[in-house]
């Protein structure tokens, strides 16, 4: 620096590109949007993402998916010891089940190491059934399974919410329940919500609503301190069965003041980071 305060640089020295002088060899991220190339021209209808993994629903019922897999949340199978499936891959749903049977994904639900598939099956003869598969990291019992599993790569069957039957007055004979939604927390407990009310007539008071899983923080709202393997009915401290309501109400915006009247809303249940809520929204 000479007298007059000014910057001066070594002479014929060329600044060296700061490309040239960052590695990112260990970068693993992308700041743009891009398409997936393995997925170009595949009819998608519903997207699912975990933690660190990533799953597509194709409209006829088939599900691909990659990212980590080091807990086989993929969903895979056990002969699948990737940590990492790095181009969207094929889940197969249908193992263990006659060849006669049809099995379609309804939808995919996905949070933390955990993956849930809702799948119909169905031979053609007889009424189908509802089975809710998971897999990943169930070390905390969040497979539903009866089973405390670190890593389950091959789908199973979550107990008391996979194959329930109900009978339909309408159809005056016995139809499938269907799970109306699995919200599945980032810190392993699920809260799933039972479509009970879609049947039962004048007299419905609302959707049971399961939990299970991690629960180290109460978060499943059984008023005890310990994980759950199983899906298990949550009940009110009044000892009545905890039902998710709906009704018709009035509502008002941020203000305080009515939107409208009359409206229909219905209560939700929501799994988050070590805790779970309940609320009520607008139908949809």
């Amino acid at each position: 620096m000479n007298a007059s305060r000014s910057v001066r640089k070594p002479s014929d020295q060329p600044l060296t590109p700061v490309q040239d002088i960052v590695a990112d060899d260990s970068i693993h991220f992308s700041d743009k949007l891009f398409e997936v190339p393995a997925l170009k021209g595949v009819k998608i209808d519903q997207v699912a993402a975990g933690a660190r993994s990533s799953f597509v629903k194709t409209t006829n019922g088939r599900v691909l998916g990659w990212g980590a897999n080091e807990f086989g949340q993929i969903g895979l199978g056990g002969n699948v010891a990737l940590e990492a499936i790095t181009v969207p891959t094929e889940v197969i749903l249908w193992r263990a089940t006659p060849q006669s049977v049809r099995t379609t994904c309804l939808d995919v639900y996905a949070g933390g190491d955990l993956t849930f598939f809702k799948v119909e099956r169905t031979d053609g003869s007889a009424l189908p059934y509802i089975d809710v598969l998971a897999c990943g990291n169930g070390q905390y019992g969040g497979l539903g399974n009866a089973a405390y599993t670190t890593a389950q790569g091959a789908p199973v069957r979550s107990r008391n919410v996979s194959g329930l039957l109900e009978y339909s007055e309408r159809s005056n004979n016995m139809q499938p329940i269907y799970p109306h939604n699995i919200s599945v927390s980032p810190t392993g407990h699920v809260l799933l919500t039972l479509d009970t009310l879609a049947r039962a007539g004048p007299g419905g008071v609302g959707r049971d609503l399961l939990v299970w899983g991690a629960n180290q923080e109460y978060q499943l709202g059984n008023g005890k301190r310990g994980s759950i393997a199983s899906p298990t009915a949550l009940h009110s401290p009044e000892g009545h069965r905890f039902m998710l309501g709906k009704r018709k109400a009035d509502v008002k915006d941020l203000s305080g003041q009515i939107w409208k009247k009359g409206v229909d809303v219905e209560q939700y249940a929501l799994a988050g980071w070590g805790n779970s809520v309940v609320y009520w929204r607008i139908c949809r």
